[in-house]
């Protein structure tokens, strides 16, 4: 199956070159699940298509795939401890898993604004992405600041 993005392109652009990880944490499902929950709901069925088939090249390189990477990363981040349980010799620490919380939540944060760039760069350049509705984008519907949901 096509994919926008693959486990390589994951640890390029969403982990530093100090997080040493072997590409096999990077499951080709997790991609999947990524683009069918934060990525194809924004951008519909069909315009997702013509991206696995590599239309907008420069669309998937500079908005889609860096937000993908993080939403990636952040569904793996959840179950990665678990992955490499070889790594580790005892069940995580109380101050183990409140980093894992704060890491998680600060990829949630921040793949939260690259989707909201990507919905702003199709609002603004819709006519050149024939396949993108607007009106079927739930980010041009709800918001989330916080605490604060905003439903338009």
């Amino acid at each position: 199956m096509k994919r926008v993005i693959n486990p390589k392109d994951v640890l390029r652009l969403a982990y530093s070159s100090e997080e040493l990880l072997p590409s096999t944490i990077i499951l080709d499902s997790d991609i999947v699940e990524a683009e069918c929950r934060y990525i194809e709901p924004l951008v519909g069925e069909t315009m997702m298509e013509a991206l696995r088939d590599g239309e907008y090249g420069e669309l998937v390189d500079e908005y889609i795939a860096p937000a993908l990477a993080l939403w990636t990363r952040y569904l793996v981040e959840q179950v990665a401890y678990y992955r490499c349980t070889s790594c580790h010799s005892k069940s995580p620490s109380t101050a183990m898993i409140e980093q894992l919380r704060l890491t998680i939540r600060a990829l949630r944060r921040k793949a939260s604004t690259l989707t909201r760039r990507l919905t702003n760069h199709l609002n603004t350049h819709g006519d050149d992405y024939p396949e993108y509705i607007a009106f079927n984008n739930p980010q041009n519907h709800c918001f989330i600041y916080g605490d604060i949901v905003q439903i338009r």
